[in-house]
């Protein structure tokens, strides 16, 4: 299943050229890292519905959509239940709504380290988010 493009990302956040740079370029290849060392994306009221419509369920339905009301970052909500995060397949590490996950996944990392909502080491965690910081920082690995 192919990832919405991060170009097609809306940003409301003044973000480094750098960064957007780097997200420009992100692709995630669904190893599922970030899904477990983090698993309580924020989410807008668009994210619940969007979600809503593609379960099949109603945005009020806490067993399909766990959320609580959350007001950091500019949220509306964020996921409950967390660690891994309740949408990571837990056989297989996918994500189960990847073709309509939440904007603050897609933003993920470098956008969500501009605005704050994730640090330094929660980037590290993403095999493809460190190749691209090792590239951008002109670190290559010299085996000996």
């Amino acid at each position: 299943m192919s990832d919405k493009s991060n170009s097609d990302v809306i940003h409301s956040f003044n973000v480094s050229p750098e960064l957007q740079a780097l997200q420009d370029i992100f692709e995630c290849h669904q190893c599922g890292k970030c899904c477990r060392i983090g698993g309580n994306p924020l989410l807008s009221d668009a994210d619940v519905c969007r979600i809503a419509v593609n379960l099949g369920c109603s945005p009020v339905d806490r067993q399909r959509i766990p959320i609580e009301p959350c007001e950091v970052h500019g949220a509306d909500y964020r996921i409950v239940l967390t660690s891994p995060c309740f949408y990571q397949d837990k056989m297989t590490g996918l994500c189960l709504i990847n073709d309509f996950k939440p904007q603050n996944c897609l933003e993920w990392p470098f956008i969500s380290f501009a605005k704050g909502m994730c640090d330094f080491e929660h980037i590290l965690v993403c095999p493809q988010a460190k190749k691209l910081l090792k590239e951008f920082l002109g670190v290559c690995n010299q085996e000996k």
